[in-house]
């Protein structure tokens, strides 16, 4: 079986999408849209998730940092 293809046009003028597969039927293809957003929905989650987790890492940083320049402080 050969690759089929979905072709995606987006535009910007009037806000419309075409899609065009000539090869697959219409349910077919709006299973792979639905799939694609699923993706993209769970990828979109693990960068929110990988921010979050910079940030708290950052924290903890400024945390450490804080303690040890009060450590000094106190040490003078």
């Amino acid at each position: 079986m050969e690759n089929s293809t979905i072709i995606i046009t987006y535009h910007k003028d009037t806000l419309e999408m075409d899609v065009d597969a000539p090869e697959l039927a219409l349910d077919i293809v709006i299973s792979f849209l639905q799939r694609a957003l699923r993706q993209c929905e769970n990828s979109e989650k693990i960068v929110v998730a990988q921010q979050v987790n910079a940030a708290i890492r950052g924290d903890a940083m400024n945390q450490m940092r804080t303690k040890e320049v009060l450590s000094r402080i106190k040490l003078q």
